[in-house]
């Protein structure tokens, strides 16, 4: 029976099981057709025809697909209100091969305690997200070989998966750094702490009532919204 196929379900067949499995074929393959099949199958999935088989695996395999938490809703990049954080950075993508590019340029922003990446600032969709409270982040100089290679940064986390990033340059890549360990501080306690001068005026502030005394709770200083360190 699957001699009687015509060619284009065959190579539409191909085509979704090397979507599926790439590393099953180390050879590229060729499946453009010159009826215009590749057209009709680009309409059907909402993009633009590819220009070779790399784009193709490309978009199977974007980055984030099945990787962020579902209960983080689709989000427009320019609806996000409470931003620390925000640029263009390189992001690892997590299952690297030969037909797509090991970094991937994406916009990065901080909203509260949430990491977004988008293709643009003008994504009305997220193509990844992740809660960073379980996370570290830090620098890492073994990420690339190239002079890229003191940019990079970090997040990982016990049980889930890491997410790496190329900044700029260092300094760019050391304040992301700065900004989500402020963040990962803030989330670990209910008040950010207040230097000694300040603890000793509070400490002076007392009064007595009719059962006894009390002394007033000292509290940190909130942080404005969208302020970055």
């Amino acid at each position: 029976k699957h001699r009687n196929l015509c060619k284009s379900l065959q190579n539409d067949l191909y085509l979704f099981w090397f979507c599926r499995n790439p590393e099953e074929f180390p050879i590229r393959l060729d499946l453009r057709e010159d009826e215009g099949s590749d057209d009709n199958r680009s309409s059907s999935l909402g993009r633009s025809a590819p220009s070779d088989d790399a784009s193709v695996v490309s978009d199977y395999q974007e980055d984030g697909v099945g990787d962020y938490d579902e209960d983080i809703p689709p989000v427009a990049a320019y609806e996000l209100t409470n931003i620390l954080k925000q640029g263009y950075l390189e992001k690892k993508r997590k299952d690297h091969s030969f037909f797509g590019p090991e970094w991937q340029k994406r916009w990065c922003i901080l909203n509260n305690s949430i990491f977004y990446y988008f293709g643009s600032e003008k994504d009305k969709q997220q193509k990844g997200s992740f809660y960073i409270n379980d996370y570290t982040v830090q620098m890492v100089t073994n990420l690339r070989k190239d002079s890229k290679r003191k940019s990079c940064f970090e997040l990982s986390a016990p049980g889930k998966r890491p997410f790496q990033f190329t900044a700029s340059s260092p300094q760019e890549a050391r304040e992301w750094v700065d900004q989500i360990n402020f963040v990962l501080r803030d989330l670990s306690s209910n008040f950010i702490p207040v230097d000694d001068e300040e603890e000793e005026e509070e400490d002076e502030d007392t009064y007595d009532d009719i059962e006894g005394w009390s002394t007033k709770p000292r509290l940190g200083r909130p942080r404005p919204p969208g302020e970055e360190e």
